[in-house]
């Protein structure tokens, strides 16, 4: 096993600990633990993408993993981030999956009900700082995350420093500012019910994807040039600027 390997297996298998920690001192709540993370089933010298989404549901609890594609749902997230992976013709083993934060609920929604313990802002400044040192050793990837919540108030064109993922992005922000040894996260809207293509348009000759307040549709996905513009225009998206001018 090579060094960085070494090192990513070290991580992994931390994160797995510090789940079974927290969830011997929180019985009221559920950690899942991500076992595709495991590094006998990913190897760091494949990984170009690190996706982060919020946190386990039903689905994820179950399948211990993140993003669980079921076919049943094609609104959810898990399916979405699945069906858009094969459409941009990116490879699952070149993928690693993350959560905000580990704690189970049915929705993200449910993680309000926690929102004054400290356990949730350990574990998404955990989260923060694993995204990150697996990123540092895997320089070239690319991290996406996937949701605004505690980033971007849409209403108000603002930054909510009090909403649910807040700790998170903060974390995001400090670790990433003082490294520049790797690119700044992309940041988009959410998978579920597509949000995410509402920044995006086709151009007037049905190939460049640009970013704009109209909405691309997740079928225009299938044609390789625009599935390739679409890759280059998430750079555009003005969510990482803003969060790195956050005062």
């Amino acid at each position: 096993m090579g060094d960085s390997q070494a090192s990513y297996a070290k991580l992994i298998n931390n994160f797995k600990q510090e789940c079974e920690r927290w969830q011997s001192s929180h019985a009221d709540m559920e950690f899942i633990f991500n076992e595709q993370l495991n590094s006998d089933v990913k190897n760091i010298s494949d990984i170009k993408y690190l996706v982060v989404a919020d946190n386990p549901g039903e689905k994820e609890k179950e399948k211990k993993c993140y993003l669980f594609e079921d076919v049943t749902s094609k609104n959810r997230a898990g399916y979405i981030a699945h069906e858009m992976l094969r459409r941009l013709d990116i490879e699952e083993k070149s993928v690693l999956f993350l959560n905000k934060t580990p704690i189970y609920t049915k929705e993200s929604e449910n993680l309000k009900k926690f929102k004054d313990q400290l356990i949730l802002n350990e574990t998404m400044e955990y989260m923060a700082q694993l995204t990150f040192n697996i990123n540092k050793l895997k320089t070239d990837a690319q991290v996406i995350i996937f949701g605004l919540g505690g980033c971007f108030d849409s209403d108000n064109e603002d930054f909510c420093e009090t909403e649910l993922f807040s700790s998170y992005y903060k974390k995001i922000r400090e670790l990433y500012l003082h490294d520049k040894t790797i690119s700044f996260p992309i940041i988009v809207k959410h998978f579920s019910h597509y949000s995410f293509l509402q920044d995006f348009v086709l151009d007037k000759y049905g190939k460049t994807v640009e970013v704009s307040t109209n909405k691309l549709r997740f079928n225009d996905l299938n044609d390789e040039a625009i599935a390739k513009n679409f890759l280059v225009a998430l750079k555009s998206l003005p969510y990482s600027s803003w969060l790195k001018e956050w005062k």
